[in-house]
């Protein structure tokens, strides 16, 4: 390497590192003592977790210069931080993916929704949303069980941060308390309108191309989906060809 190369590798390495420094600062470590705030509803008690305050509008500051999918050529230079369910913390090179129409996501421009790509563990791929109700992501890799963060307390400043094999049994587990074979006329009338109902070929072409089927697949980097979308006994309908920028 050339001498005089070493001032710009040192500029760019120093700079590297402070994006890095202030994307972690953004989490804090906390105990259940420290979320004094009202607690957020959940459905599912993770056996275990771990506790984080996040400085959401930091977050917002950084993830408002993140590309959108599908405007850029190179890979994306916003770089966010998230932690883990082992306590540690990863970074991710991040892209905005709207979910809305442009008139849609200007009535509600509070509604954001990103893609973001594993720096340390490249098949690392996160899922998230950022809203008036604060973070919410997964995050799918090969190499360890799918993570999620949510909202801990209503104030949206702490965030529970789990996986998926600490998921226990729902708390509130529905159990239908009507004896079976129970005459129901609600269901009476739904069985006749089923069967008075036609289901036409228009119906189900309309039903197929609403769906916005790239969204429901987890990219990877270098990975192309090209699977076609079938319906029974007919021909394919639809193929795209995609990767995470």
């Amino acid at each position: 390497m050339s001498k005089k190369n070493l001032p710009f590798f040192a500029v760019a390495f120093f700079c590297f590192s402070m994006v890095f420094a202030q994307s972690s600062n953004i989490w804090r470590p906390i105990s259940e003592s420290d979320a004094r705030a009202a607690k957020v509803n959940r459905n599912v008690i993770p056996s275990s977790y771990r506790l984080f305050h996040l400085d959401l509008q930091s977050l917002k500051n950084t993830l408002s210069a993140a590309p959108l999918r599908g405007q850029s050529s190179g890979r994306s230079n916003v770089i966010i931080t998230l932690p883990t369910p082992a306590g540690t913390f990863e970074h991710f090179r991040v892209i905005e993916t709207p979910i809305m129409e442009a008139a849609l996501a200007a009535k509600y421009p509070m509604i954001k929704s990103y893609a973001a790509q594993g720096i340390e563990d490249p098949t690392a791929i996160a899922r998230f949303s950022v809203t008036q109700f604060g973070l919410h992501s997964m995050t799918l890799s090969a190499q360890k069980s799918t993570a999620y963060i949510d909202t801990y307390t209503q104030d949206t400043q702490n965030y529970i941060v789990y996986d998926r094999a600490s998921l226990n049994r729902p708390a509130n587990d529905f159990e239908c308390l009507t004896p079976e074979g129970a005459p129901l006329k609600s269901l009476e009338n739904d069985r006749r309108s089923s069967e008075n109902r036609t289901f036409s070929d228009t119906d189900d072409k309309k039903n197929y191309a609403r769906i916005d089927w790239p969204n429901l697949v987890p990219q990877s980097m270098g990975i192309f989906l090209q699977e076609p979308v079938q319906m029974q006994k007919r021909k394919p309908i639809y193929r795209r060809k995609w990767q995470l920028p």
